[in-house]
């Protein structure tokens, strides 16, 4: 558990990794080692592929309907 009071964001560690990310607590600094994303490679690392943005695009309009009519009274 982290305690996350006072941040404005958090940054997960293949975000970390792959821009070389560096910390300093005393004295307080942020280096950015990466403006390009370094691959995450090797034996355990896996890829999980996300086919979700078509399942949305498939329905879009549908959903735009639906969204319309649900707004419609507070419009």
């Amino acid at each position: 558990m982290a305690n996350l009071h006072g941040h404005d964001i958090i940054l997960g560690t293949p975000f970390l990794f792959q821009h070389k990310i560096t910390f300093g607590f005393n004295s307080s600094r942020v280096i950015v080692g990466s403006a390009d994303p370094v691959p995450i490679q090797g034996p355990a690392v896996s890829e999980i592929a996300s086919h979700t943005i078509e399942l949305i695009e498939d329905n879009l309009e549908q959903i735009r309907e639906e969204l319309h009519d649900y707004a419609r009274p507070l419009c």
